[in-house]
């Protein structure tokens, strides 16, 4: 069954990254995601083990609690040649390590951007992934590719879904999956209903925030129950992130859309029922 995830990136991000844990788990949910937890894996994960959530995946950067800064800068990944091979490993056996201590079971990658040479740096992501599921399969730690749209990102190597559906399926390897945004989808123009059952062989993990304006579900017209919907008649299973921008409201009060009763339950697409609020 799938299961939901809040996503500590974009949510309680008044508080300070360790302490959005806790509130998290206050606020009823079970499991949360994360960004990068990177280079204070060892204070993340005991932030995490006291606040009684448990990690479902975390983001692959060396950026730390820098993160969102660097993110407005522009910086979308690593795997695109602009360091070493050795740098991207070395960070993978980091996140394994990290993975754990935390049980976490995912780490999500950006692939990087791109100014000219696209082929070259896919090339350099697609043999980086590779060399690094040897180090991250054994470990039971799955690697989920993000692609992000093009008008928010627009140097990022991978905007469609479906074409990054396909570079995943060009890697072969069991440990490589598909992490689908069905913000990104709508945001570069698809329809997420008619893309999930295209790269359903993939999917390893999906995140949700409505579109326009990446808000919480019912604030713009996606049809978030229709893709609940689609990704359980696919058979998904694993979770479903919930990665959108509160705005002026609190984290809490942004949350109305979803009950407490059921943040910590498994979905259930038969009676959820997104409202504007």
């Amino acid at each position: 069954m799938m299961r939901w995830s809040a996503n500590i990136g974009t949510l309680f991000s008044d508080l300070p990254v360790p302490d959005r844990f806790a509130a998290a788990s206050r606020a009823g949910f079970e499991f949360v995601e994360m960004w990068c937890p990177f280079p204070d894996e060892a204070a993340m994960a005991a932030a995490l083990r006291n606040s009684g959530a448990k990690l479902a995946g975390f983001l692959y950067e060396p950026g730390g609690t820098h993160l969102p800064g660097e993110m407005a800068a522009g910086h979308r990944g690593i795997l695109n040649g602009t360091v070493t091979l050795d740098e991207c490993l070395g960070l993978f056996r980091r996140s394994v390590a990290f993975a754990a201590k935390t049980s976490a079971t995912q780490v999500a990658v950006l692939v990087g951007n791109v100014s000219q040479d696209r082929p070259s740096a896919l090339g350099f992501a697609a043999d980086a992934l590779r060399r690094a599921c040897d180090i991250t399969e054994p470990a039971g730690l799955t690697i989920v590719v993000e692609p992000l749209n093009s008008f928010d990102t627009p140097p990022y190597a991978l905007h469609d879904a479906e074409e990054a559906a396909e570079f995943v399926r060009s890697l072969r390897r069991r440990g490589a999956r598909l992490l689908l945004d069905v913000y990104h989808v709508a945001r570069e123009g698809g329809d997420p209903l008619a893309v999930i059952p295209r790269v359903r062989d993939v999917i390893g993990h999906v995140q949700v925030a409505d579109c326009p304006g990446r808000g919480a579900p019912g604030t713009g017209q996606m049809d978030i129950r229709g893709v609940l919907g689609a990704l359980e008649d696919c058979g998904y299973d694993g979770f479903v992130g919930i990665e959108y921008l509160p705005g002026a409201r609190t984290t809490e009060e942004s949350l109305a859309w979803l009950p407490q009763r059921l943040r910590a339950a498994p979905v259930q697409t038969g009676i959820f029922q997104c409202r504007s609020t």
